[in-house]
């Protein structure tokens, strides 16, 4: 079984490796794991992304991806 840890934890620190290591990770939809608080960090920053997009108001895309982004962020709160 392979061993995952959060992307974007710092891998040199000992101590964040131990915690990282207890943590739950979760899977984003850029198919990186990381952990909660790492996780809703990058919804936090998607989420702005998109709601200051020029498309949004016309691309059902953009709109989909914003409705999936706050979705995630209220299962992981």
């Amino acid at each position: 079984m392979r061993e995952e840890l959060c992307t974007d934890c710092d891998s040199d620190n000992v101590t964040r490796i131990e915690k990282n290591k207890k943590a739950q990770l979760i899977l984003l939809m850029d198919n990186h794991f990381r952990c909660k608080d790492h996780a809703l960090d990058f919804l936090d920053l998607r989420e702005k992304m998109l709601k200051n997009s020029t498309n949004l108001p016309t691309s059902i895309t953009e709109q989909r991806m914003l409705d999936e982004v706050r979705v995630m962020k209220a299962k992981f709160k």
